[in-house]
Parts: structure tokens; sequence; C-alpha cells
């Protein structure tokens, strides 16, 4: 086993100790007893795993408690987040507070705000593990209050970043009809409230919730488009590493720096740098070493952040079997058929964690993504232009307005269409999850080279 292995082995087995944490003194006994007693290298490996799996398990169930340190019957802090109407999240010292008062409060990202009634801790409800899903995210306290007043402000960067985010938010709704505005605004900024519940739907039965869902596919997808286009047109390996390491914060600043959207940029930032340096073997250690270091920060976001969990997989599956599909595209231009491939990879690799957590899968997607995809980067070029044209002259943004309309209007038709059929989707049970996914993984599984062709 070379080093190299050796590290994504660790790396494994700490992810494996935080995904099934239990009380791992056990391993951490046997692992130290195999150190000591074995001078076989190999051998002394087996006992570094077994420690590095009770680790995982330690490191996952120390981020699991925390000292309740908020105890005042009246509190300030500043908002730093707007999740959702009538939701707040407050900076308190060095902690977080998530603020729930009336859905038509209007208090704004750097309000200092003082809130008279106490912070507590989140409790768990149906089943769904509440305070760890907050935990993922630095929220450790939780409050109800409609006696909120604001008493300062201050100015921070990620509140500019917000205001630049509404104006281009309401520039998209102003301009485009419902869904294609709120379908735009979800693409192009993260922003995903505008989306109802029933588009929700259509879109999920439709097999392309991805288009809109801020994750490491999203961002991967899009650097290596730039890599394709950048190869296409001579520029430069260094300078388009440049110019797509520049677009993925670029977007990741668009959305506010949410805290998924700088995941997803971290994620697609070190799939393209894998990409660009080399081979699928180099890829896959990069990958794995850089989830193992966010994992190390933030040890909850791997069983509580699905976002993470499509991230990962998305940029697994891309690596290992978007060859796979380049085959069944052979007949594709040849951008086409890498966007189809990396589309159709990802998805296979992320359709266990979504039947997981929605418990059906898309019948049409093959059909819809075939038609959509095509047009997704057209349309956040388009958009992009259009935003920021918009912020000059709304007059010279009507001119880009009309092809977005039309790009946008044919991908709702698309999935209005697909989605209207009884057979559209179905149900899986977890087992038949893993079987369909089993059958991609070794059916005529080759190594693919990765890299700038």
């Amino acid at each position: 086993m070379t080093q190299s292995q050796k590290l994504v082995s660790l790396c494994i087995a700490f992810a494996f100790g935080i995904i099934f944490p239990f009380n791992g003194s056990v391993f951490l006994i046997l692992g130290l007893a195999i150190l000591i007693s074995f001078i076989s290298t190999d051998k002394r490996f087996l006992g570094a795993l077994l420690i590095t799996i009770w680790f995982g398990s330690f490191w996952y169930a120390s981020h699991l408690e925390y000292d309740y340190t908020l105890k005042d019957e009246s509190f300030s802090g500043v908002i730093i987040a707007n999740p959702k109407p009538g939701q707040f999240v407050l900076r308190v010292d060095h902690e977080r507070v998530l603020l729930t008062t009336e859905p038509r409060a209007h208090y704004k990202c750097g309000d200092v705000v003082m809130v008279d009634d106490m912070p507590k801790r989140p409790e768990p409800f149906d089943g769904f593990d509440y305070p760890n899903y907050l935990a993922k995210d630095g929220i450790r306290y939780t409050v109800f209050s409609n006696n909120v007043s604001v008493i300062d402000r201050e100015k921070l960067l990620r509140c500019y970043l917000y205001s630049f985010k509404d104006k281009a938010q309401n520039y998209i709704f102003r301009a485009l009809p419902e869904p294609n505005s709120s379908i735009v605004s979800a693409m192009l900024l993260g922003e995903k409230r505008g989306i109802s519940d029933y588009w929700r739907d259509v879109l999920a039965i439709a097999g392309v919730s991805h288009i809109v869902a801020v994750s490491g596919l999203h961002v991967t997808v899009i650097s290596v488009i730039f890599f394709i286009i950048a190869n296409n047109i001579g520029i430069s390996r260094r300078r388009a590493l440049l110019f797509v390491i520049l677009a993925v914060l670029f977007f990741v600043l668009m959305t506010g720096l949410q805290s998924s959207a700088i995941r997803a940029g971290i994620m697609g930032t070190v799939a393209s740098l894998a990409i660009f340096f080399g081979r699928m073997n180099n890829s896959l250690r990069i990958i794995f070493i850089t989830a193992a270091i966010m994992l190390f920060f933030n040890p909850l976001l791997l069983a509580h952040d699905i976002g993470f969990q499509l991230s990962f997989l998305a940029v697994l599956g891309i690596i290992l079997y978007s060859y796979f599909f380049e085959k069944i595209f052979w007949f594709a231009p040849a951008v086409l058929k890498e966007i189809l491939a990396m589309s159709f990879a990802s998805y296979v690799f992320t359709f266990p964690v979504l039947m997981y957590h929605f418990g059906s899968v898309s019948l049409v997607f093959p059909i819809t993504n075939i038609l959509i995809i095509p047009l997704l980067y057209p349309i956040m070029i388009t958009g992009i232009a259009f935003v920021f044209t918009s912020f000059v002259s709304e007059i010279l943004a009507f001119f880009l307005l009309i092809p977005l309309w039309l790009m946008t209007q044919y991908l709702v038709l698309v999935v209005s269409y697909f989605s209207s059929f009884d057979w559209s989707s179905i149900s899986f049970n977890i087992f038949w999850t893993f079987v369909i996914v089993g059958f991609f993984l070794f059916w005529d599984f080759k190594p693919k080279e990765v890299g700038f062709k």
C-alpha cells in the first residue's frame, strides 16, 4: 500500500467513525495494542486505522456537547443572516442564535437588536434532530420573540453582499414571471425561498432539482465547463485555473456567503484543482483529504448536512464515472457530451442520498436532463449579464431579458410536461436504491484519467 493510499484510508476511517458514532474505546485499546505489539508496517497501520476510527467517533461526540452560557432574560445581538421570512440569525458574543419573530418583520443584516426573551436550547421534534441540524451552521440556541427592537447598526462585509443580492433578486422578480424568476434566482443567487412548494415537487418529479441546489455539483460543473471553454479558445492552463477559481469565488459572494455555498465552493474549487492537476488517483486523494479536513473543523456536516453529502458524492461521481456516460452520449458534440456525462454521473452517485431523504426518484430524469442541461449555462451566463446590466441601465437589460425569458420558459414547459404523468416518479426502498447504484458502480467500471484534454 502506497503512502497516498494509506492517507486516503485514514481519511475514510475518520469519516467512518463520524458516521457510525459509538463508544470507540475498544477500537482505541485494540489499535494501541496492535501498534505496540507488531513490528510489521502493514499490521501497525491497521492499528492506526482503528485509532482513527475511535478519534472520528470521539470528535463527533465532542461537538454534540456544549456549555449553556446564554441564560439572560434579554440579550442583544447583530443580525448576520435572514434564512426565512421572520427568521434571523444573530451573532451574540461568540454564539449564534436563531431568532423567530413576525413573518413581516423587516430587520436588516447589520441591525443590532435587543430581544426581551431568553434563548433556549433547540429540541428534536418528530424524529428530526433539529439541534444538530442547526449546530452544523454554528447555531446553538433558538428564541421565539415579538419583543424585538433595533438599538444600533454595524457595518459588515456580508451585509453589503446581502444588499447586492437583494437588489439583484428584485431585478429578476420584476422582469420575469413566476416560476421563471424563482428558478433563475435560485440558480444565480442560491435563493430558493421564492420557489413554491408546488414547483419544488414538480422539479423533483422531473429529476432536475439539482439545477436550483447550491451544491458541489453546481460549482464543479460550472468549473469544468469553464475549463472546457478555455481549452477550446486556447487560454493557457494557468490562466484558465485562475479564471475558474475567481468564478467560483464570485458565485459564493453572490449568494451572500451562505454556509452551503461556501462548502460547495470549497468542494468545487478542490475538484477543479484535482481535475486540473492530473489523474484520477490524484483527484480522488485530493477530494478525500479535503472532505476529511472539512469534517475535522465541523464533524456534524457528514450526518446533518445534505448539501455536504450531495457535494461530495457529486464530485466523486464526476471523477469516477463520467467516462461511462461519455460512451453513452458518444453521438453528442464534445462540450455537450461532457456536460451530460458529468450530470448523469453525479446524479447516479447522489441517488442514494436523494432516495434516503425524499423517498422517490424520477423516471423521466434522463429525458429532462438531456433536454435541459445544455441550456443551463447559457441561462446562467445570460442571467448574470442581465443582473449586472440592470444595475447600469434597465433599458439595456431588456435586450438580455428576451433570450433569458425564452430559455427559462422552455425549461418550465419541459419540466411541466414530463412531470405531469402518473409514472414520472416512483418510490424505492433503500435496499433497491443500493442495488441500482451498485449496478452502475461495478458494470464495466474502468478508471478514467481526468484532466485537461
